[in-house]
């Protein structure tokens, strides 16, 4: 009897020992995650361990909590084509899949003497990559056969579409397009249109998926559920290296199409490789998401500045320092685009009795909600880069916003470049637009600078007289003749009651 408690206690003690292990595999992994996030709230990246990289490759499916929003909830899922697994075989983008097979053959008439197979065979052989991108479970209806298909057209599908659209920027200044392009080279059935108007993989996407659906390609290309793994895309870019610009130029005029996408310029100095961060992306809206970051040479902030909760109690005036555009402007702050072309770059100046608020300009075109959307739902995902940048500056803006004559103010001093239908609708999109969390300290410091303006009454109440007053040439003239006037009546009187003797 005592053997069978003594064997007992021996397999409690082996059973204890196990969970035991396990719990610190757990603990440890959490203990690297937290890290990770005191890194990131100081304005840092770290990544500890190849489980950690493992997981960050994954492409993520929206939180069902950012779904509850109504007004949003469409701004998640493709419109015109569906890219990897997750909306793959949806009734609704069924055009876009048949013509995805002519994005192949335009894609390997690029690559002279590699055929069908040759290029099969390369995506089959990183199949198990490929899957371990998407979240578990998500590829399993797939055969390898049937995922490395999908893959593969997917990517050729977003290869010809940025091919295509850094051909025009390329060419933009042009009268005439050359009839060949060394970074891709068009099919023999293409080569015969007209080059001298338009792109032919401009029209040939017109004739098929139509102009509306062209016009949202690049919409659904930056949804976080409907991304491609960067490494297929690579691997695609590799397989052609031999043709035209080396494979580091090719990366480069990669990134150039994800700039231009944006409506920012080159900083002087600045090389596109600067773009592509040390360690790869995992994917397309990632990358979106750098370029948005990566130009902050001129960042007079930092977001490694921390809460300072003092005598002053600063902590309590930066938690009421959210006001409209138009307040600002009531207290005499202007506004200026940044020189900087992060996203970050905003920065705040007092200069005597008015303040000057720098922001960097966004074109806001139809699709930046969505994109908006799902660059705040990709860093609201785990294993991402979890500083909130551009969450945060999305906040910061929506805090500027409650009002068309907000988008007016921002508008007429080149922040905004709205392609909108009207300064309503632009409004009505940043109010829309839901930010669960944000990094406090990205603009902490600009924060506290305009509140302090905005709270010193010597400083508001003379700006406030000069714009009342000075706002315009005609209320200048008036002030200024109703000044004379008085000044004339008063020595008048003098002169009056107190005649100069003879």
């Amino acid at each position: 009897m005592a053997d069978i408690h003594e064997e007992d206690s021996r397999g409690d003690r082996t059973s204890a020992k196990k969970l035991s292990e396990t719990i610190k595999i757990d603990v440890d992994g959490d203990y690297r995650a937290i890290k990770e996030w005191e890194a990131a709230i100081r304005g840092e990246q770290i990544f500890t361990g190849v489980a950690n990289e493992k997981n960050r490759r994954i492409i993520h499916k929206i939180s069902p909590m950012l779904r509850t929003d109504k007004s949003n909830e469409k701004e998640y899922d493709p419109v015109v084509v569906s890219l990897g697994p997750y909306h793959h075989n949806k009734g609704e983008l069924q055009l876009a899949e048949k013509f995805k097979p002519r994005t192949l053959l335009m894609f390997l008439a690029s690559c002279p003497g590699k055929t069908i197979d040759d290029l099969c065979e390369r995506v089959l052989a990183m199949v198990d990559i490929a899957r371990s991108c998407y979240v578990e479970g998500s590829t399993d209806a797939y055969d390898d056969k049937e995922f490395s298909r999908m893959m593969l057209l997917d990517a050729c599908f977003i290869l010809s579409v940025i091919c295509s659209e850094i051909f025009q920027r390329r060419y933009m200044g042009n009268q005439t397009l050359p009839t060949k392009n060394t970074n891709f080279q068009l099919t023999p059935s293409l080569g015969a249109r007209d080059q001298k108007e338009v792109d032919p993989v401009v029209l040939l996407y017109h004739e098929h998926l139509g102009a509306l659906g062209w016009a949202n390609i690049f919409r659904d290309m930056f949804l976080l559920e409907n991304q491609v793994p960067y490494e297929v895309l690579r691997v695609l870019i590799n397989f052609r290296s031999n043709v035209g610009n080396e494979p580091e130029e090719t990366m480069n005029s990669f990134v150039d199409f994800i700039v231009h996408r944006q409506g920012t310029s080159m900083p002087e100095g600045r090389t596109l490789s600067t773009s592509i961060s040390q360690r790869r992306p995992s994917h397309l809206l990632e990358m979106y998401r750098t370029s948005f970051l990566r130009f902050d040479s001129n960042q007079k902030h930092s977001p490694k500045a921390k809460f300072r909760v003092d005598g002053k109690n600063r902590f309590t005036n930066y938690t009421h320092s959210c006001r409209s555009a138009t307040e600002l402007k009531a207290k005499g702050i202007n506004f200026r685009p940044s020189t900087g072309k992060s996203l970050t770059d905003i920065d705040f100046n007092s200069f005597g009795f008015y303040g000057q608020l720098e922001i960097p300009s966004r074109v806001i075109t139809p699709s930046a909600k969505a994109t908006f959307l799902n660059l705040i739902a990709y860093e609201m995902s785990p294993h991402t880069p979890n500083d909130f940048s551009v969450t945060s500056y999305i906040g910061f803006m929506k805090s500027l916003i409650n009002h068309p004559d907000d988008v007016k103010v921002l508008r007429s001093n080149h922040i905004l470049l709205n392609k909108l239908n009207s300064d309503e609708e632009l409004a009505k999109m940043y109010v829309e637009i839901s930010i669960p969390t944000v990094n406090n300290a990205i603009f902490m410091n600009v924060q506290e600078r305009i509140q302090e303006h905005y709270n010193s009454k010597a400083k508001t109440s003379i700006s406030q007289m000069i714009s009342r007053y000075l706002s315009s040439p005609w209320t200048a003239i008036g002030l200024l003749a109703a000044t004379l006037l008085l000044v004339l009546t008063f020595l008048q009187t003098y002169f009056t009651i107190s005649p100069r003797s003879s």
